[in-house]
């Protein structure tokens, strides 16, 4: 069973495991945790089963310090089990996972200095904004000075002070989500996971927390993890990209999302970078090289010479 910090506190308050993925056990700082306030992460032939089937297998990515990673590919292709992957929250059947060259494939997730922000936040509902925030640098055991200090610090950063005193129920979606990602990066996190961060908000508040989140991942440098289906979200954050496909999946494509998007390798990559326009055309030959017909209108005739349509004559 996975350790989770402030475990005993989770039934009485209805909170998940999520919810304690951000704050160390005990206080008790790792060896890794004691490093640099941004981290490596490499994957190498990572696996995660889900029962008798496996939804990753053979992920092999390696992730500089400070990037912002978007991870792309269809619903259901296991962008979340990656990230979950990473964080220890299901377990790992073969690979391993390191941070800045340290193997924690078996470390519990309270010690991987990580802050975590979900699609649906699960913010406390008891507590105000400002309570909120404060939450993981209390069960740090933080003094009150470094508490002040770091929650004014973040919530100036993303533009919520005015929202100090109101309640999760007295907050919009948009509020909600930069309310949780103040708590997540309130105590520094070396590594930085989204799932699906924007995918409830309207496109004027995602365009915002979009600004929001780039200026936040800029100025502290930390290593993100971003998994999503919007293309625009990888094209507006991401320095890097990475495309899941297959069953069970792996990593198709790595690159910057303008390579991605400019020579994708196949189907899926390209999807996954936004709309395509396809089409059905007949393949013929000549001495010159190949004709490309469309097949619906028999009105549009295009040359091309790839050696490659030879085998698709006819």
């Amino acid at each position: 069973m996975r350790r989770i910090a402030a475990l005993s506190c989770e039934k009485k308050a209805g909170f998940s495991e999520l919810d304690f993925a951000v704050v160390p056990r005990h206080g008790v700082l790792s060896t890794w945790e004691n490093r640099s306030a941004m981290a490596r992460v490499t994957l190498h032939d990572l696996a995660v089963a889900d029962g008798s089937s496996r939804v990753l297998d053979g992920v092999d990515l390696d992730v500089p310090d400070g990037s912002l990673v978007a991870i792309l590919g269809p619903s259901g292709v296991g962008k979340s089990t990656l990230l979950r992957a990473v964080a220890g929250l299901v377990d790992v059947s073969k690979g391993s996972v390191r941070f800045d060259g340290v193997d924690v494939t078996n470390a519990d997730t309270a010690d991987r200095d990580l802050g975590m922000v979900f699609q649906t936040p699960a913010l406390l509902p008891r507590r105000t904004v400002k309570r909120n925030v404060e939450f993981p640098l209390e069960l740090r055991r933080e003094t009150a000075a470094v508490i002040r200090d770091r929650v004014n610090a973040e919530v100036r950063s993303l533009h919520i002070e005015h929202l100090l005193e109101r309640r999760p129920d007295q907050l919009s979606r948009g509020e909600e989500q930069l309310v949780q990602i103040a708590r997540a990066m309130v105590r520094a996190p070396s590594l930085f996971l989204m799932d699906e961060p924007f995918a409830p908000l309207d496109e004027h508040v995602r365009h915002r927390m979009r600004s929001e989140i780039r200026m936040l991942q800029e100025g502290y440098g930390v290593t993100t993890f971003m998994a999503t289906n919007d293309p625009a979200d990888a094209a507006a954050l991401a320095s890097m990209v990475v495309v899941l496909g297959g069953q069970p999946a792996s990593v198709t494509q790595v690159g910057t999302f303008a390579e991605v998007h400019a020579q994708p390798v196949d189907l899926n990559a390209a999807l996954a970078t936004g709309p395509i326009w396809t089409t059905n055309v007949r393949v013929d030959a000549d001495a010159d090289g190949f004709w490309l017909t469309d097949i619906d209108t028999q009105s549009v005739r295009l040359r091309a010479w790839s050696p490659a349509l030879g085998d698709h004559v006819g």
